[in-house]
């Protein structure tokens, strides 16, 4: 899905008001993978990778703010398009920031800099040198709260570096109710997955089949709040062109919905289909009815009564996610998802599970494993497990 940048209304805001929601949405936009995002939002203060900020005007806390900013998204761009210096540039940009918060005692502040200046290191390689600094930063963050679970999940990336798998895991299993205490969904996210590649990391190297169950569940709990996130957002676009009366772009978003996030309550998905007919009924445009025919079809196996036009518009604006009934759905959907797609690899395979496991990309014991397991009807695909015998030795009579 191509992400549209973020649109902010300064007209109420003060200059430095406007500076720190300008930073506050490029970070989340860094969150969403949506590097354009954030440059465009940044744009009034920072012109991109290689630049200062203009920080002229503005309180001096909120110009360290704004310099950090640029240098986290200095970092993160530079390393996204490869870009020569970018990691020195960062941290010299960061580093001013730290300068200020040293002197004014903003010892939370300069903790969270030197966390970001560590994460640059890393990028470059230097992996004890980026683990002593997030082990100093960590010292000095609160014990709970998003600053602390970036830095943790930083550590983490570190330890994954140096092939470190049973550290990493220790870091994550140990600050479980940091991660699950946050409502962040980005960052929850990263956990999940950053959990799921530990398990399988552990797994293979290990031999440990019962920590690819494992694997799988952090990744579905990873998926889940991708698309939790996703439907979020696409709500909010609909509320928001609603109340605009711009009833043909909250009709593009509710057809979003069906086309990107999997897993949906029926009466969701209902909704944004009535919705986006209604609003985009008017549309010319063959590729808006050729959407609009997909999204039937995958409602009509869902399909239960026709709702009325308050109840499909107040399913899309108000109704909260349902992230329990999602996540079963979600999870339920994983195991078909996985069970078709070793099914067909086992059929290219002729049955050779070797030759299955690395259609699929995973390990001949983990394969085993899972149709030993988690799916015995797969049984009869595969070829007939050789048992190998062993030669009996033979003995010398006397004579």
């Amino acid at each position: 899905m191509k992400l549209a940048s973020p649109k902010l209304d300064t007209s109420h805001l003060s200059r430095d008001e406007e500076a720190l929601s300008r930073c506050e949405i490029a970070l989340e936009q860094r969150d969403n993978e949506n590097p354009q995002g954030a440059l465009d939002i940044m744009r009034p203060l920072w012109h991109g990778v290689g630049t200062l900020p203009d920080t002229q005007g503005l309180q001096p806390e909120t110009a360290a703010d704004v310099v950090l900013c640029a240098g986290i998204l200095t970092g993160w761009i530079g390393a996204r398009n490869q870009i020569k210096d970018a990691q020195e540039n960062a941290r010299d940009l960061i580093t001013r920031s730290i300068t200020y918060y040293d002197s004014n005692n903003l010892i939370r502040e300069a903790a969270e800099a030197w966390s970001e200046i560590a994460y640059c290191y890393w990028r470059e390689g230097r992996v004890n040198e980026a683990r002593i600094m997030l082990q100093e930063a960590l010292e000095r963050l609160p014990p709970k709260g998003l600053k602390r679970a970036r830095a943790l999940l930083k550590l983490v990336d570190v330890e994954h570096s140096a092939s470190r798998y049973y550290d990493a895991l220790n870091i994550l299993t140990d600050n479980h109710a940091v991660f699950t205490s946050i409502k962040y969904l980005p960052v929850k996210a990263s956990y999940h997955n950053e959990l799921a590649m530990t398990f399988e990391e552990i797994a293979v190297a290990d031999k440990r089949p019962d920590y690819f169950q494992r694997a799988l569940q952090a990744i579905a709990q990873a998926r889940l709040g991708k698309q939790a996130r996703t439907q979020l957002t696409l709500q909010r676009a609909i509320e928001i062109a609603h109340e605009a009366d711009a009833l043909n772009k909250a009709g593009l978003a509710a057809l979003t919905i069906i086309e990107e996030v999997d897993g949906l309550s029926p009466d969701t998905l209902q909704a944004a289909y009535q919705q986006a007919r209604e609003w985009l009924a008017d549309s010319q445009s063959r590729e808006v009815h050729s959407r609009l025919s997909a999204a039937a079809g995958k409602l009509a196996a869902s399909l239960r009564r026709e709702m009325s036009r308050d109840e499909a518009v107040d399913v899309l604006l108000t109704k909260p996610l349902d992230l329990d009934q999602t996540r079963r759905e979600y999870e339920q959907k994983q195991r078909e998802c996985e069970h078709d797609q070793i099914e067909q690899a086992l059929v290219q395979a002729d049955g050779s599970v070797v030759h299955a496991a690395r259609l699929i990309g995973k390990t001949y014991q983990g394969l085993t494993w899972l149709i030993a397991n988690k799916y015995p009807d797969l049984l009869k695909k595969r070829s007939p497990i050789r048992r190998r015998t062993r030669k009996k030795k033979k003995t010398k009579t006397r004579r």
